[in-house]
């Protein structure tokens, strides 16, 4: 509680209270008239910094009137200003004595009482318990402002009444709901009591209220995530529509909110508004991104990385991100040049604890590389980690030396592997070393301790060798043991039916696929591979258009459903609705030649002859399979040699 000011005395000197309740004669109104007459020139003395004299003009006014409690009363704030607080004291504890209701001289010994008890970090639980009293009196008798809440508050909860506490926190935001301080005390007592979801209800009621509070606005999305809260900001949010675009903290909220609820088409709106409203806060540009990412929207996700990084070139976070992103996109070159950018300002200074972050940057590097069947330079990144020993260095070494056909050196990686703990990556390595060397026994053996040790999914990395080396049986053996242990595990008959399908066995394939949606009728993934293999084989065209259809409702920004739902149409002779899916296809990953084949296929078909050679001398730069196919398509289009409108 404040201390009345000087200024505020004299007002309080000056509107006397009634005589008519209190005097009896004229004798006592003369009297009563005289000691207010006392306290007005120690009012006046005091200013003049008379302090003595002030003292003397209050003991006048106290003797004049010794049973007049707001005499004492008056007399106790004068006291305390003149800086006399034991005579304050004693002043304010007749007045409370005279009269036990008179509010000044209550909230003064409240105002003293409180002081102790919350000033000493010694106060004892008695003196506490004092001035709680005091303050409960003053709030009982109708003055519970929002001093005597607040001190009400934190007595009770010293006193570790948390219920008690929390009421008094609640009556205070009730007497002041805008009042920040009272809010913030409330929704502390509901998250100290483990209320969280009427903490994160407060605070919303708040924001609605004050969206200008970017703050509490941040409070409020910090505690959703904490206790998964979402579904009370939606309420909150269709509650107050105008909340949710009154600044750009509130529709990042609401954004987020609507992610995590997964209403993604309405969370990328909302999130893509706050971008509008503010495009140069680059925090925000990259929550974007991730957003895009996360949604499937590689393409808008790296268009938005590009501007981060141009205009931040240093942001190392973005850069990261950016090279990911390449990445999932199938543009290697891109995402490599990414990460060297961000190990060169990683490796700025030789700080020991950015080591671990560099180290990372450079595994992921070699796992690029290796991708590209670049071999040199991911040998070159393993000589520079900076952590040599450790598990990841040697499964990485292993796996570059296995690429090399270095068989014998792979082996002496994957021992060094074992010597770390990773003894069934070792088995797996080694067995892969020895299939590649035609020692087909050893190898068999092997990948059997390391299916045991790694899991089921390890059938379907082991099958993938053989596939490689044109061993499809020793592959579909191994698939035969998985199905036939696990009948009714979905991943062994869908990996089982990619690999025949990889393998030109479709026939074998197909029946193995239809039991998969059997089982689970919602699986996307094969709904796509099975919608895709009948479109590409000219089967059931009809039917596959369906299937891939239901999939792109699981994951609408899928590069890959997308190209499948354009090879249908283009297949069915519609070529106009193949467009869009085709071309968006190819903006999701524009390094895919089979992607970018089809929709040359579909400019020609359309008589867009300049597209057709475009998109097809873009899929021949990316192409490793059936370059001779592509190549005939552009010598025939270029020899004015007709393409027939239809597909075959």
């Amino acid at each position: 509680m404040k201390r009345l000011l000087l200024s505020a005395l004299c007002l309080s000197l000056i509107s006397l209270p009634s005589f008519a309740d209190t005097a009896t004669d004229e004798q006592q109104r003369e009297a009563r008239a005289k000691a207010y007459g006392h306290l007005m020139r120690s009012t006046q003395a005091a200013r003049r910094g008379d302090y003595r004299k002030a003292a003397e003009e209050i003991q006048s006014a106290r003797k004049l009137q010794p049973d007049a409690a707001a005499i004492h009363a008056q007399a106790a704030e004068m006291l305390l200003f003149i800086r006399r607080a034991d005579e304050a004291e004693e002043a304010a504890r007749r007045a409370h004595a005279l009269a036990p209701e008179n509010a000044q001289a209550l909230r003064f010994l409240a105002q003293m009482a409180t002081d102790r008890a919350l000033g000493d970090p010694e106060a004892t639980e008695g003196t506490k318990r004092e001035a709680l009293a005091l303050i409960e009196k003053l709030d009982e008798l109708g003055h519970g402002d929002r001093e005597v809440l607040r001190a009400m508050t934190v007595l009770r909860l010293q006193l570790n009444d948390s219920e008690g506490a929390l009421e008094a926190a609640q009556k205070w935001v009730e007497l002041r709901p805008g009042d920040r301080a009272a809010v913030g005390q409330y929704i502390s007592l509901l998250l100290e009591t483990e209320r969280d979801r009427e903490a994160l209800k407060v605070a919303l009621n708040f924001a609605a209220k004050h969206p200008n509070d970017v703050d509490m606005l941040g409070f409020v999305q910090d505690l959703a995530t904490r206790i998964e809260g979402w579904d009370l900001i939606e309420e909150r949010f269709d509650a107050e529509p105008g909340l949710r675009t009154s600044n750009t903290q509130a529709q990042l909220v609401w954004g987020v909110a609507l992610l995590e609820l997964e209403q993604s088409d309405a969370a990328i709106r909302a999130f893509e508004r706050a971008l509008v409203a503010d495009p140069e806060d680059e925090e925000l540009r990259l929550n974007v991104a991730r957003l895009y990412r996360n949604t499937g929207r590689m393409a808008d996700a790296a268009t938005l990385l590009h501007e981060v990084t141009a205009a931040e070139p240093s942001n190392q976070g973005a850069l990261l991100m950016l090279g990911e992103t390449l990445a999932e996109q199938g543009v290697l070159d891109g995402a490599l040049n990414a990460f060297v950018a961000a190990l060169r300002l990683y490796s700025t200074t030789d700080d020991v604890a950015t080591a671990p972050v560099r180290d990372a940057i450079r595994r992921r590097m070699v796992q690029f590389y290796l991708a590209n069947d670049q071999v040199q330079p991911a040998q070159e990144l393993l000589t520079a980690l900076e952590g040599k020993d450790d598990e990841e260095s040697f499964e990485l070494r292993a796996r570059v030396a296995l690429r090399a056909e270095e068989w014998e050196q792979a082996r002496g990686h994957a021992e060094s592997l074992r010597g770390k703990g990773g003894d069934a990556v070792a088995d797996f390595i080694e067995a892969e070393s020895w299939a590649r060397s035609g020692r087909w026994s050893k190898a068999k053996t092997k990948f059997d301790r390391a299916i045991k040790a790694l899991g089921p999914i390890t059938y379907a990395r082991a099958a993938d060798i053989y596939l490689d080396l044109d061993r499809i049986e020793d592959g579909d053996a191994l698939f035969e043991a998985w199905t036939s242990s696990d009948p009714d595990n979905t991943d062994a008959w869908f990996y089982r039916a990619s690999y025949l399908t990889r393998a030109d066995q479709l026939d074998r394939a197909e029946p193995m696929l239809r039991k998969v949606l059997e089982m689970e009728p919602d699986h996307a993934t094969a709904l796509n591979f099975l919608g895709y293999s009948l479109a590409d084989a000219g089967r059931n065209l009809d039917e596959a258009l369906e299937m891939i259809q239901r999939a792109l409702e699981f994951d609408p920004w899928n590069g890959a459903y997308l190209d499948s739902l354009g090879w249908v149409y283009f297949k069915m002779g519609r070529f106009e609705d193949a467009r869009a899916p085709l071309e968006t296809a190819a903006r999701e990953f524009p390094a895919d030649a089979v992607i970018l084949e089809h929709l040359g296929d579909l400019y020609r078909a359309l008589g867009e002859s300049d597209l057709a050679r475009s998109a097809w001398s873009q899929a021949l730069d990316h192409a490793d399979e059936n370059r001779s196919g592509i190549e005939e398509k552009i010598a025939r289009l270029d020899q004015g040699v007709d393409e027939p409108t239809q597909p075959r």
